[in-house]
C-alpha cells in the first residue's frame, strides 16, 4: 500500500448471489422486497386509498415492509407486492376501525 491506495493484487470481495423466488439472482434478498410505489399500484389498496388519506396508506405500507425485512432477517423468502398489499388491508382492518365502538350500557340489567 503505497500513499493511501490499495496495492492491485488485493482480492475485491465479490458477495455469493442468492436465489430468490423470482427467479432473479441477486448478491442481497433485501433488493427482491418490492419498492412502497409497487406495492401501492396494487388494486386490493384502492379502496383504502380512496377511503384514507395517501400518507396513513404509505406509512402503513412501510410498516408492512418493515416486518418483510425481519422476516427476511430470520430465513424468510420476500413477499410479492400482492402478499405486501394484503398484509396493508389486513394491518389497516385492526389499526383503522372506528373507535370507540359502540357499547351498551348494561348496567342494572
Amino acid at each position: 500500500m503505497a500513499g493511501g491506495r490499495v496495492a492491485e493484487s488485493t482480492p475485491r470481495f465479490t458477495p455469493r448471489p442468492l436465489p430468490c423466488d423470482n427467479g432473479i439472482v441477486t448478491a442481497n434478498p433485501y433488493r427482491s422486497l418490492p419498492s412502497v410505489d409497487r406495492v401501492l399500484a396494487e388494486d386490493v389498496l384502492a379502496p383504502l386509498l380512496q377511503e384514507y388519506a395517501r400518507e396513513v396508506v404509505v406509512d402503513a405500507v412501510r410498516r408492512c415492509l418493515t416486518h418483510a425485512r425481519d422476516a427476511l432477517a430470520n430465513g424468510a423468502n420476500a413477499p410479492a407486492p400482492d402478499d405486501i398489499a394484503r398484509m396493508v388491508v389486513s394491518y389497516g382492518a385492526r389499526t383503522w376501525a372506528p373507535w370507540p365502538a359502540p357499547v351498551i350500557n348494561a348496567t342494572g340489567v
